[in-house]
């Protein structure tokens, strides 16, 4: 189904953001329940990578995803913790931009928590003993998939918590495009304290 944004009144496009998002954290099927986010590295050049939306609260103005602290982007963010997350929805054409500050949560209130709902599945790829990006030789290799290819309980999977972050990404604006042949429609929505302001640009 394709949805159209027909109004520039800011309550709508930021309900309709709201609702989206929303959607994305629930659906594994959504367009945008993975998302694509940009760090800087060595502060020379953006690297990209896809992360699953495990949370959004348009309140707070977070969004949320898991990470494992040795892989590289951890490091990125702690050094600097200027990202943006994009994410594209092919059938309607609506793409989002959100410029954040990222914060990383390891081994405190909220990374417990939220690992103690975590299912045995989602908790194994913490427990690997390689680090995300490390380069491998043949028989690590072969470790790696015999490691992949059993089956362990929730409580066997509990030393994975040692690697498990949680990434708060703080919003501070949203960039909303909708391509259409009908006419593009593009807003810029930035957030203060208070309230939010929302600006129509060019596409």
């Amino acid at each position: 189904k394709i949805i159209l944004i027909i109004s520039i009144m800011k309550e709508e496009v930021v309900s309709f953001i709201t609702t989206f998002m929303n959607d994305a954290v629930k659906k594994r099927n959504h367009p945008m329940h993975n998302l694509t986010i940009a760090t800087i590295k060595d502060a020379k050049y953006p690297r990209l990578r896809n992360v699953v939306i495990r949370y959004f609260d348009a309140d707070q103005k977070i969004i949320r995803f898991h990470a494992d602290v040795r892989a590289p982007k951890v490091n990125e963010m702690i050094e600097n913790n200027q990202v943006e997350i994009s994410c594209y929805d092919y059938n309607s054409k609506i793409q989002l931009r959100f410029a954040s500050v990222a914060r990383v949560h390891h081994q405190n209130n909220m990374t417990k928590q939220i690992w103690l709902k975590t299912p045995s599945l989602g908790r194994r790829c913490y427990l690997q003993e390689f680090a995300p990006s490390q380069i491998l030789t043949t028989d690590q290799y072969n470790n790696l998939k015999n490691f992949y290819s059993k089956t362990y309980s929730k409580e066997e999977n509990e030393d994975g918590y040692k690697n498990f972050v949680v990434v708060e990404c703080l919003f501070k604006e949203v960039d909303f495009l909708q391509l259409s042949i009908k006419g593009h429609k593009r807003y810029r929505i930035t957030f203060d304290d208070k309230d939010y302001q929302q600006m129509v640009l060019a596409p």
